[in-house]
Formats: structure tokens, sequence, C-alpha cells
């Protein structure tokens, strides 16, 4: 059975997830730190033990393009398509035809390594699925590929959505301890606390929040 990885690129300003650091911070500032995030989410997760194929979603096409452009075409690229966040994950599920079981990450989480992916695909053997909460979003979601035919009774992506569909389908879910992912400030703010001040991303949150905190203080005088 084959294992698809698949990295949710979270570029602020592009994504159909609840994200409002473009607007909290500045549309350049979010998209700063959002690459960075992606970055290091791509550093940490590329498979060298080949437990899983990795690909790197984008939104749009563009997205897509400017991600490859950026870093290089040694990945696996491609784009979604879809007017809401799960019917977005729903066509790429599809789409990844020849995998059998599929996680979907968001690029602006953080802390979690090749092999805790690993170890979230053997927990796939005993569970038909897996949901990682974030607030009233999530960070993680991996589904089998015979579970998308019942994904329509899915509304949505939040802690009771879920827990609703996994009732109503009979389906046996794992749900992972809440991670806080950079998708607000109040989410941005709860990720800092949980670094350490020599993580190179809590000193790239600093640097994001000062010269935002600067450009706001120029604008206000």
């Amino acid at each position: 059975m084959k294992n698809a990885l698949v990295l949710l690129i979270e570029t602020a300003g592009t994504t159909l997830s609840g994200n409002t650091l473009a607007s909290e911070l500045s549309v350049d500032l979010a998209r700063e730190l959002s690459d960075y995030l992606t970055d290091l989410s791509i550093s940490e997760l590329y498979p060298v033990a080949n437990a899983y194929d990795l690909f790197l979603l984008g939104y749009t096409p563009e997205e897509t393009i400017r991600l490859e452009k950026r870093i290089g075409d040694n990945f696996r690229f491609f784009a979604g398509a879809g007017k809401t966040q799960l019917s977005f994950l729903t066509d790429a599920a599809m789409r990844l035809e020849d995998y059998d079981r599929i996680i979907f990450l968001k690029s602006n989480s953080s802390g979690i390594s090749e092999e805790t992916v690993a170890g979230f695909f053997q927990r796939m053997h005993e569970f038909d699925l897996l949901f990682g909460p974030s607030g009233s979003s999530f960070y993680l979601f991996g589904i089998h590929r015979e579970i998308l035919p019942f994904i329509d009774s899915l509304s949505g992506l939040s802690q009771e959505e879920v827990d609703d569909f996994e009732i109503k389908e009979a389906l046996h879910g794992f749900h992972m301890p809440a991670r806080p992912i950079a998708e607000t400030i109040s989410g941005l703010t709860d990720l800092r606390e949980k670094l350490t001040d020599e993580s190179g991303l809590a000193r790239k949150i600093d640097d994001i929040i000062i010269r935002a905190t600067a450009v706001r203080e120029e604008g206000d005088s």
C-alpha cells in the first residue's frame, strides 16, 4: 500500500483556510512568514526513509508556479481545485489515485518530523482516519482511499464535524492533540510560546512581529 503526504501550502492571502495574517500583519510580511514555514516544513518532512511520497499542493496554479520557481523543480507539485477547504482536499485525494493512504498537513504547522509522519501512516493500519485539530480548524487530516465514497457525509473540517462524520459512517478515527498553527495572530502567538528563544522559527516570528508593529506605528504617526 502506498502512502502520500500532501503538504498544503498555506501562503497567507491565497488559501481556503481561515488565514487572517495578511490583514493582521501585512500581505508582504504574512507571505514572508508563510514561505519560511513552508521551507521549514519541507526540510523537516522530506522523505529520506521512503515511508511515503511527498507532494506540495498549492491552492492556485499561480501559487504553485511561484513555489516551484522559488524552491526548484525537484518535488512533486500540483494545484488543487475546489471552492471549500473540504472540496479542495477531496479533489486532491481523488487525483492521487495510486495512493491508498493520504495525509494532508498544513505547511504553517511546525515541529512534525519525517519519523512522526511515518508513525502516523503506521497508525492508519488501525484507524479509518486521522484528525489533528487546531482551534476551529485543523493541522492534519488523514484518510484511506476507501473512505472517499463517503466523504459527502462530512460537512466540514472542525472537530465537531469530523466527530459527526465518524458517528454517521461508523468510522474508527484517531484524534491527535491540538496544535497551534500560524493562521491567525492568536495562533501565531500560541505557536511562538511553545518555542525556545534559540529556535530559528522563534527568531523569525519575533522579527516579523517587530517589523509589523513598526509599520503600524509609522502609519499611526
